[in-house]
This record gives C-alpha cells, sequence and structure tokens, in this order.
C-alpha cells in the first residue's frame, strides 16, 4: 500500500514567528508509523530528484492508496496538491498540523490531527489510529465528494501502468500452469504502486486455473488496497460459492451490489449467484430429510421462494442473462409440481388457503411467462455467438434444460440431450473427445434433483439416459472422504564457509551426520503423522537442504528442489565453498527429481529490482510456500534446521521461519546449536 505525503520542506517560520522542522515532523512522527503498519511512503521531494514535476505529482495524487497532508502553515504548494487530491479521489486523506497559522476557512470544518512542533514523535499513536480507522471507511472524506455525492471519482488503476515484463510472467506462468509462480507475482505486485492491477491479474490467471484457494487469498489482497473494488467482490462471490462458503460468498456479492458502477449485466450475475447460494442452503436442508419427507420439506421451506427470486430479480436486470432466468424457470418450476402434488403442505404456509391458492395461479402465470421470455434470451445468445463465429456447449445444454423444464415429451427432451452432445462433436470433429469433454456430469446433477423431489420424472429418466449417469453415482461421489496430503517445506543452516567466525553448521563430519540424523527423525514423524501422500520441498545447498532430500530419499518420499538461480550460479553461490563432495551431491539430488528453478538468472526481474531488502532467495523462499499452500488439500510444515538467530541477509532460514509463520504453517525447529554444541546467542523472537 502506496502512502503520498504533502508537506512543505526544511525548516519553516508560521506566523507568529516559531519555526517547524517539516523533515523533522516526517523522521519523527510520519514515517515511524508507516514503518509500524507497513507502509511505504514518499514525499514530492522524491519527484523533483527524479527530474520531474507536474505530471509525475498528479499521478502520484491520484493512484496513492492514502495522502497525508501537513497543513500546519499556508503554504501554496500544499494546499494545491491537496486541492487536486480532494478533486480527483473521495478518500482516504489524513490531514495533519501543529499549532501554527489559522487553518484556511475552507478546511476549518475539515477533521484534522495535531501534534507539538517540537516534540511530534508524542503523536505517533493517535496517528496511528487515525491511518487505521481511515483505511478501513467507506465514508467519503473529500469535501468535494461529501458536497457533490452524485459525483464519480476516477478509477485510479486506469491511469497506473503495470510493468510488461510483470504482465508477460503472468501469462507464461498461467500458460504453464504454475500456481506457485502466481501466487509469487501476486506477493510482489503487494507493494507496487501498480500493485492492484497486478493482483487482479494474477487473481484472474488463478481463477481461470481454477486454483480457487490462491484466487481468495489474491482477491482479498486487492479488496484490501481498494475495499469497494466491484470485481474484487464479484469474483469472490464465486469464489467462495466454490469453497463453499456460502456466507461469505453472499456478503461480497452484497457488496458488489452496493456499488453504483455495475452493470446490468454484472447486476444479474450477482443476484443469480445469490441465487445460488439459496438454493444450496434450500438443498442441503431438505436432502438430510428420510426420502419420503424430502418434497414435503422442500416445498415447505421458504429459502425456495427466496431462491427464486434472486435468480428472477437476476433475470429482469439483463433479459439476456438466460442463466438467471433459466435457473428462475427451473426453481419456479420445482414450486408449482410440488404444490400440486403436496396441496396440504402448500397451504399450510397461509393463514387462509384461498390465498395459497391464488399466490399458485400467480406464480403458474409467471411460469407460463418465464418458459417463453427464456427462450427469447436463449435465441437470442445463440444467433450472436453464430455470427461471431463461437459456440458454447453451456449453451446448447441450456437448450435442452429448458425444453425438459417447458414440454411433456420426454423423447423430445432426450433428443435436445443428444443435439448438444452432437454439436460438441461436429466442433471437435471427434466424437470420442466431445464425449470426454461434454460436461454431462454438472448437468444431470440437477436433473437428478429433480427425481429426488419427484418433479419431472419422465423428462428427467429420459434425459439422464441420453446422457449414460445414474444418480446413485454422483451420490456415491459427492460422499467420498477427502484425504488430507502433508507437504514438508525444508530450510535451514548451510554448511559453513571455512572463514566463518561464528559458527552455524561446523565443517565437521560428526555434525553432518547429527543433523542427518536429525532431520531424518522429524521427516519420519511427519510421514507417519499424515493419513495420505507425503511431499517433501527445498533448496539444495550444501547442508541441511540436500541432507534433507536425502532423507527423503531414504524413507521413500517423493522430493522437490527448488533453485532460486540457474544451476551454474547456485552451485558457485550455495554449494561449491562446502568442497567437491556436496558439488556431487548436489548433482545427485537434482538428477533424480523434479528441479524448478525460480529466477532465469542471477538478478531479481526488473519489477523488483529497486525493491529494499529483497533478493533472489528470499524470491526462491516465498515460491516455495506458495508452492506448498497451493497443493489440494495439504497440511504444511516447515521444517528448520536453525540457530534461531537473525541470518546474514534476505532470503536465509530466519525469512524463511518468519514466512512459514505469517502463512499459518506448522513449525518445526531442530535447534543447530543445541545439536551442534554451539553457543546460544540472541535469538529471533
Amino acid at each position: 500500500m502506496i502512502v503520498f505525503i504533502v508537506r512543505p520542506f526544511g525548516k519553516k517560520a508560521t506566523e507568529n514567528g516559531d519555526e517547524i522542522d517539516f523533515d523533522h515532523v516526517e523522521q519523527d512522527l510520519i514515517k515511524p508509523v508507516l514503518d509500524k503498519l507497513g507502509l511505504a511512503g514518499g514525499t514530492t521531494e522524491l519527484i523533483v530528484r527524479a527530474g520531474n514535476i507536474r505530471a509525475d505529482m498528479f499521478q502520484e495524487l491520484l493512484t496513492a492508496d492514502l495522502v497525508i497532508a501537513d497543513i500546519s502553515i499556508n503554504n501554496a504548494n500544499v494546499y494545491y496538491e491537496l486541492g487536486i487530491r480532494h478533486a480527483l479521489r473521495d478518500r482516504p486523506t489524513i490531514l495533519i498540523r501543529c499549532r501554527a497559522d489559522v487553518v484556511p476557512f475552507d478546511l476549518k470544518t475539515d477533521r484534522y490531527l495535531t501534534y507539538d512542533r517540537l516534540k511530534p514523535g508524542d503523536t505517533q499513536a493517535a496517528l496511528k489510529q487515525m491511518i487505521e480507522a481511515t483505511l478501513v471507511s467507506d465514508v467519503p472524506d473529500s469535501p468535494v465528494y461529501q458536497l457533490l455525492p452524485n459525483l464519480k471519482p476516477s478509477d485510479p488503476s486506469a491511469y497506473i501502468v503495470v510493468p510488461l515484463e510483470f504482465i508477460e510472467a503472468v501469462g507464461q506462468a498461467k500458460a504453464a500452469g504454475d500456481v506457485a509462480l502466481l501466487g509469487l507475482l501476486g506477493e510482489e505486485a503487494h507493494d507496487m504502486r501498480w500493485g492492484v492491477s497486478g493482483l487482479r491479474l494474477v487473481g484472474g490467471a488463478e481463477y481461470e486455473l481454477g486454483a480457487f484457494d490462491c484466487a481468495r487469498v489474491t482477491w482479498e489482497a486487492v479488496l484490501r488496497l481498494s475495499a469497494s473494488d466491484r470485481e474484487a467482490n464479484l469474483t469472490l462471490g464465486t469464489i467462495y460459492q466454490r469453497l463453499n462458503d456460502l456466507i461469505s460468498s453472499t456478503q461480497a456479492l452484497d457488496r458488489a451490489l452496493a456499488s453504483k458502477n455495475l452493470t446490468q449485466h454484472e447486476r444479474a450475475e450477482a443476484l443469480a449467484l445469490q441465487g445460488r447460494n439459496t438454493k444450496t442452503a434450500w438443498e442441503a436442508g431438505w436432502r438430510v430429510k428420510p426420502a419420503e419427507n424430502r418434497a414435503r420439506e422442500a416445498l415447505r421451506s421458504s429459502l425456495l421462494i427466496e431462491s427464486f427470486k434472486k435468480y428472477n430479480a437476476g433475470f429482469n436486470e439483463d433479459r439476456n442473462h438466460y442463466y438467471s432466468g433459466l435457473n428462475a424457470l427451473a426453481m419456479l418450476t420445482v414450486l408449482t409440481e410440488l404444490a400440486k402434488q403436496h396441496p396440504d403442505t402448500w397451504r399450510s404456509r397461509a393463514d387462509d388457503p384461498d390465498d395459497a391458492d391464488q399466490e399458485l395461479r400467480r406464480f403458474e402465470r409467471m411460469r407460463v411467462d418465464l418458459q417463453g421470455a427464456v427462450k427469447l434470451a436463449l435465441q437470442s445468445r445463440g444467433l450472436k455467438m453464430a455470427r461471431a463465429g463461437d459456440a458454447d456447449v453451456w449453451l446448447d445444454l441450456s437448450i435442452a434444460d429448458h425444453r425438459l423444464l417447458t414440454t411433456n415429451r420426454p423423447d423430445f427432451v432426450r433428443s435436445g440431450y443428444a443435439d448438444a452432445r452432437n454439436q460438441l462433436a461436429e466442433r471437435l470433429k471427434d466424437p470420442a473427445a466431445a464425449t470426454s469433454q461434454f460436461p454431462a456430469g454438472a448437468a444431470a446433477r440437477q436433473i437428478c434433483m429433480y427425481l429426488d423431489l419427484g418433479v419431472l420424472v419422465d423428462n428427467a429418466n429420459a434425459a439422464l439416459d441420453e446422457l449414460g449417469i445414474e444418480c446413485a453415482t454422483l451420490a456415491s461421489g459427492e460422499s467420498e472422504p477427502r484425504t488430507r496430503h502433508r507437504i514438508v517445506v525444508a530450510t535451514g543452516h548451510r554448511l559453513d564457509a571455512e572463514d566463518r567466525t561464528e559458527p552455524r553448521f561446523p565443517r565437521d563430519p560428526e555434525c553432518t551426520a547429527a543433523a542427518r540424523q536429525a532431520i531424518l527423525e522429524k521427516l519420519t514423524e511427519e510421514r507417519d503423522l499424515g493419513n495420505g501422500r507425503i511431499l517433501g520441498i527445498s533448496g539444495a545447498a550444501s547442508g541441511s537442504d540436500l541432507l534433507f532430500h536425502e532423507a527423503c530419499d531414504e524413507l521413500g518420499i517423493a522430493s522437490v528442489v527448488n533453485l532460486a538461480i540457474p544451476h551454474e550460479a547456485y552451485v558457485r553461490e550455495s554449494v561449491q565453498d562446502a568442497g567437491p563432495a556436496w558439488v556431487e551431491r548436489f548433482r545427485a539430488v537434482c538428477s533424480s527429481r523434479e528441479v524448478y528453478i525460480v529466477n532465469k538468472s542471477d538478478e531479481l526481474p526488473p519489477w523488483v529490482r529497486d525493491k529494499p531488502d529483497y533478493g533472489v532467495f528470499q524470491r526462491g523462499n516465498i515460491w516455495m510456500m506458495e508452492y506448498a499452500f497451493a497443493q489440494p488439500e495439504a497440511d504444511v510444515t516447515l521444517l528448520a534446521l536453525w540457530n534461531g538467530m537473525a541470518g546474514d541477509g534476505p532470503g536465509g532460514t530466519t525469512d524463511m521461519v518468519r514466512l512459514a509463520r505469517d502463512r499459518g504453517a506448522k513449525v518445526v525447529i531442530i535447534d543447530s546449536n543445541q545439536l551442534f554444541g554451539l553457543d546460544a546467542k540472541d535469538r529471533e523472537p
């Protein structure tokens, strides 16, 4: 998250003759608070030093996630920049001042934080609290947007250019299905000025690859940077749904629907997703009942009508959105058919049976209207796709589904699903490929629901017969227990270089043997704790990394080698100083398992070369954690041979332990000081 600081520079006099050192205010008050909050900040002074003036300053004011403006004195530049910020963005902006010049009339009603010019650091806690409250608030703090509520602020992402190299890296990772690399790229986008746009690219790629848990992390990061982002909320609505978190899904969709900037199609999509959430909850309610009671329980539930209304509201928003219309028709068909089969249950919903009968007649009229409207929407979509030369198997299936809902001719229904399959085969020029790619299972789940409730029975049986699926097969597949896998990420000290003054991993065969045995024991424990597949991943540096891979071989555990940089450079940086024998061990390990090289060279990629305290080995560590958490149904353990002290730089064992703890992994530490009989010094918390 980027902060732009608007302030005078150097020492300036106030109207009453007092002097304020604004550089001191930034260093004592603003910067320490930004550091505590993990926020990066800069001033217009940086623009001037870079040789740019007005255009870059405008961009900073437009794109910064937060602007802090010091209005202690009547400084024309500060007020000019503050005015631009208030005009371009509705939020968030924080005003600070010391007790000095009189605040201009136009700002007298605004809230601001007051600090002592001689002891500005005393106000750190108050500024921190104010920043935290401002960043989570959805209320405009710009007086322009407060007084003109219908004025729409500019979208800052439209003015931010994502580096071409980053865009290409996302595309390459997506094409390769490399979810771990996408996660790494997302982490790197966080602190960039183009972060939101970069995260959108990463999240979209993860979503399309079906890595929904990873996509959830990325799109939630977008929301933290842009709280009302409509694309993030819409996408999370689907992601949470796929992860079976219906409450979070509905909440995300509610946030999206509250946006004034949604298109009709987006509103239809959001409402349809809410309809699906309600339908899922409705179905879960009656499926737990005995088979003979399910139909009545389904009819009795208020969620049936609520789901229909959500779907129907989506179709009313956009009559071309056939998905919402078709599902509204399906829910209404179930409702009216069940009401006719179980009139007593239907009438029990109303105080007066006549009112219930009248409502049912109204729903039946709506059913007829929907049948025609959805048919037109499907035809319209078909014509549009034909003109464009496109095709969509889901449209073909939807046409067959519409036929199932609107006819009493089972053979006609059967031919609808046959037509959908045949059209796919014609497009693929391969009937066998059409059979494997035809999404019959997805179509069959809804059809089985009709059979479970005893509605549209003849049509449903004809459809399932054509699809070649039995409901019992689908049900048994859904009930299979999921097996949790275990991913062990290993890290630890390298074998000490000959000139190392403070030993961490002494070049003593006895220490190597002790480390090997300790790693083997801990890895065995992890294997025995799991009830499924276990996979190891580590670097290949001399010392604990290579010992870990060799322990995996001894225990029959598959492992992946992570090289932060290409082989030759890696050997030079992390293996060679341990001697020729370790180089041979490196080659043996790399030749017998999958090797992933994170960086194409020993330099960082262009988009992070200026990132402070960041290096290729730290980048490799992040990739390993992303790789571990990208594995489906996996529990992650970090196994670290570590002395508990800070390392020599970023990318070491200390960095890896922090990454693992931040991600909620299980952390197992082998105390290298104790293992090797070394003196313990100050340790990391």
